[in-house]
Order: structure tokens, then C-alpha cells, then sequence
């Protein structure tokens, strides 16, 4: 009973030496005290701005009743809206302050985005004029819950490429309208979503009939062209019975399809500055080219006033060949013109514009034209030297009884 009392009394003299130790220990701990969530929060979300409606703002009244009616006959029903060149498109946004607060600098505008490509040059203003240090000062026009943002569909030569770009949106070449999906948002960054339910837009270029007007004038002209080919001496050389110049009937040939250029890309873009460099240039080494070759000509026929003129025979005969047979200089120039002819249709019948030309092609056109006009004098010298008959010499012609006698 005594060892156990002993025992007992050292024990809890034990306790009592670390007892204080282990307090302080658990006192140096920290403790994390998760407070009680209130009822009733939650976590504050943002609302982003979104595209709640689009609706077009039409030049003349009697236009939006034009509009309807063109919409359904294209798109047979109303989930889009139907605008010309020219039109205002108004975009109703959601939550307009937190859309301003997005903006990446004082200069950015509000531009149109189509099929999610920034449209460059088709620009809205709105807040234009406000600066972020406005903003921070709170100097705002009074904004409610959405905003009207108007986008103009101005055609010019800023917004070219823009259009080009609407032009390429066709389901076929001959289409006059393109069906696509619309949106806004700042320069340089990304589109607003649309609510379901958002029109789509339908952009139509022109009218039917006007389109059918303006070819049938081409055709006219186009018809005036064949008929001074054909029927007059204005391709030949040396007048009636001569031979077809192919100097004379390249530059017909470019100017004809220029002339029909402008004409289809006057009617389906109003934009009357649809010429480039590029085509300008090309003009002009079909003219420089014909100017030569009539220079060269007419040097021969001086100095040689007997000489016989290359007979007329078929057109492509007369083009492709010189006085002793088909020349590879006029295969070369015949071949390089009808390819860029063909290209130059197809560019611009696709794009609605004609195409601009790189220097190594027009470098590659000047090429081919001064090989012909290298060729000119040997041509002129082998069309009047006299052609035997095949197994016959060449008898030279008599001297005059004078030079005889002398």
C-alpha cells in the first residue's frame, strides 16, 4: 500500500512539471477559424454585354417594304433582315457600360465583324469622343441598360477589302446577295455574342433588273467591237485585204475586257475607282506594243515601198504567223494574253473588282511583247523575200532594159 502510494504521489508530480510546457505549446499553434457562411449570399457574377436585337435603318420608306419582299424571296423567311449598300444596320446592346470598360484605347472604334472577321473601315463613333479619363471621373453620359450602336455600310476605297470580303460570301458567282452572320465589337478584338433568336443579316448588291440593264448595255458595246473587228480594216494591216495585226488585236482585246470590267464592277459596287496600277500598266504595254510594231512597220514599208504585204487568211493564221509560217514569238504573246485574259474574267467576275497584277507578271507581259517586237524586222524581211515553189530555184527577177544595156 506504501509502494503504491509513493508511486502514485510521483506520477502526479510528473504531470505537474509538464503540464505548464505542453499548455504553451498548444497555445503557440494557430488556430484557422472558418467563419459561418451567411444565408442567402452568393458570389457576385458579371454580365457580359451581348447583342440583344439587330435591326436595319433604311435611306427611303418605301425601301423597307422592298427589303421584305426581297428577304423572303431569298432567304423564305424572317430569321434574317435584308440591307443595301449604303444602309445603317442599329445594334441594341446589353449592359453598354461594362461593354466601354472593354475598350482597349481612347482611339478604338466600334467596328463590324462578319462570320467573326473584323470588317476594317465599316466603323460605328459611339463614345468615340470619351476618354478612359472620363470614365475614371465618372463624366458619362447617362447610360441605361442598352445602348444603340449604328454601323453605315458606306462602299469606298477604305472599306474595299471589307466588301471584297462580303463579295466572297456568295453561294454562287452570279448570286446579288450574301446571307451572314453579323456582330459588333472593338478594333482589334473579339465579337459580341448574340442572344438566340438574332437575325441574321442579308446583304443584297443590287437589283436584278438594274444588273440585266447594265449587261445588256455591254453587250451592245461588246457587239460594236466585234463589228469594227470583223467588218472593218481596223485590226488589219495596210488596209483592206491585208493581213490581221496581233499588236493591233491585243490592245482590242484588253481594252474590251476593261471596258466590260468597269462596267460589271460599277453596277454591282458603286465604286468608280475600281482601276489599278496594275491594269493601267497593262494598258500600256498593249499600246506601247501596237506603237512599236506600227513604227517598225511603217520603217520597212519606206525603205522597202515594193515590198508585198502578208496576205490575209484566217484570223488566228494571221496572228500566230509571220512570212514564213507560225512564229513561236506570236504563239508566246497569243498564249500569254489569252491566260491573263482568262484569269483577269474569272478575278473579277469572283471578287467583284479587277485584279491587281504583281510586277513579275507585268514584268513577264513586257517580256513577251518585246520578243515579238524583236522579231518584226526579220518578219517584214521574210514576208516580202519571194517564195519558190517547192523543188524549183529561185529565178531573180529581169534587170530593167537600161541598167541591161549599161
Amino acid at each position: 500500500m506504501k509502494k503504491f502510494t509513493a508511486l502514485s504521489a510521483a506520477l502526479f508530480a510528473v504531470c505537474l512539471w509538464t503540464g505548464p510546457s505542453l499548455a504553451l505549446d498548444n497555445a503557440q499553434v494557430p488556430k484557422t477559424v472558418l467563419p459561418d457562411p451567411s444565408p442567402g449570399t452568393e458570389p457576385a457574377t458579371v454580365v457580359l454585354p451581348q447583342v440583344l436585337a439587330i435591326k436595319p435603318v433604311y435611306s427611303v420608306v418605301s425601301q423597307e417594304q422592298t427589303a421584305r419582299e426581297d428577304n423572303l424571296s431569298i432567304n423564305n423567311s424572317t430569321q434574317s433582315v435584308a440591307v443595301y449598300p449604303g444602309n445603317i444596320i442599329r445594334f441594341t446592346i446589353s449592359n453598354p457600360m461594362a461593354f466601354l470598360n472593354t475598350r482597349p484605347a481612347d482611339n478604338s472604334k466600334v467596328v463590324l465583324y462578319v462570320n467573326g472577321v473584323e470588317m476594317k473601315g465599316i466603323v460605328s463613333d459611339w463614345m468615340s469622343q470619351i476618354t478612359r479619363l472620363q470614365i475614371n471621373a465618372g463624366q458619362l453620359p447617362a447610360l441605361g441598360n442598352t445602348a444603340d450602336i449604328f454601323i453605315a455600310l458606306r462602299r469606298n476605297d477604305s472599306t474595299r477589302n471589307a466588301w471584297q470580303f462580303f463579295y466572297s460570301n456568295t453561294g454562287h458567282f452570279y448570286d446579288n446577295f450574301a446571307n451572314l452572320n453579323a456582330s459588333i465589337g472593338w478594333q482589334g478584338m473579339s465579337e459580341l455574342q448574340k442572344v438566340p433568336g438574332t437575325p441574321r443579316v442579308t446583304i443584297i448588291y443590287y437589283r436584278i433588273w438594274v444588273f440585266v440593264c447594265w449587261m445588256l448595255l455591254f453587250v451592245i458595246v461588246l457587239g460594236l467591237f466585234v463589228y469594227i473587228c470583223v467588218f472593218t480594216d481596223t485590226l488589219k494591216d495596210g488596209g483592206r485585204g491585208g493581213a490581221y495585226s496581233l499588236s493591233l488585236s491585243q490592245l482590242m482585246f484588253w481594252t474590251t475586257l476593261v471596258i466590260g470590267a468597269f462596267i460589271y464592277t460599277l453596277v454591282l459596287t458603286d465604286i468608280v475607282t475600281t482601276f489599278n496600277t496594275s491594269i493601267l500598266l497593262l494598258l500600256g504595254v498593249s499600246a506601247g506594243t501596237t506603237g512599236l510594231a506600227y513604227v517598225i512597220d511603217s520603217n520597212f514599208a519606206k525603205n522597202n515601198p515594193g515590198a508585198p504585204q502578208k496576205q490575209h487568211a484566217t484570223f488566228l493564221k494571221d496572228i500566230l504567223t509571220d512570212g514564213n509560217g507560225y512564229s513561236v514569238q506570236r504563239i508566246q504573246a497569243f498564249a500569254w494574253n489569252l491566260v491573263l485574259g482568262m484569269y483577269f474574267i474569272i478575278y473579277t467576275v469572283d471578287n467583284k473588282s479587277m485584279p491587281e497584277f504583281s510586277s513579275t507578271i507585268l514584268f513577264l507581259a513586257g517580256i513577251s511583247s518585246a520578243s515579238y517586237l524583236g522579231a518584226k524586222g526579220p518578219e517584214n524581211t521574210n514576208a516580202a523575200r519571194p517564195v519558190a515553189a517547192a523543188g524549183s530555184p529561185v529565178t531573180p527577177s529581169p534587170a530593167p532594159a537600161d541598167q541591161a544595156s549599161a
